[in-house]
């Protein structure tokens, strides 16, 4: 079973998520979330090389709306900045989280009785590795 992670998840329901209700897209909050989500990424992954490009579906979405052209022309613009801005963010995570897996490796073949009260730590880290390869 595919299970979605918190990385993964929450643009992809906060894009998709907001269709259903475009008229809180109005109010602040809201708006600032659904910018935040099409801005993280242009794509959003279904199953291994099976993906969604959400701008291109939102923006459809809009233009068949009659008088939300607006919004419309508010999802090419967080697409554009999506495209700019996306690698960036991206290359930041996988170097953490190599940076990250790497000085756990060191502490824990240096320490290797720390890998038993803290067993649950260095799992969270190899779990979140596939991501310096999704990223």
């Amino acid at each position: 079973m595919y299970k979605m992670s918190v990385p993964n998840f929450l643009p992809c329901f906060f894009a998709v998520g907001f269709l259903l209700c475009h008229q809180a897209l109005a109010q602040e909050q809201p708006a600032r979330l659904w910018a935040g989500a099409l801005e993280s990424g242009w794509v959003v992954g279904l199953f291994r090389d099976e993906v969604i490009h959400i701008h291109s579906y939102i923006q459809t979405f809009f233009d068949g709306i009659k008088g939300c052209s607006k919004k419309a022309s508010e999802v090419k613009e967080f697409y554009n900045q999506a495209v700019q801005k996306a690698p960036y963010r991206h290359r930041e995570r996988r170097k953490f989280l190599r940076t990250s897996l790497k000085e756990l490796g060191l502490i824990l073949t240096d320490q290797p009785g720390l890998l038993g009260p803290k067993v649950r730590y260095p799992c969270a880290h190899v779990s979140l590795q596939p991501y310096t390869v999704i990223f």
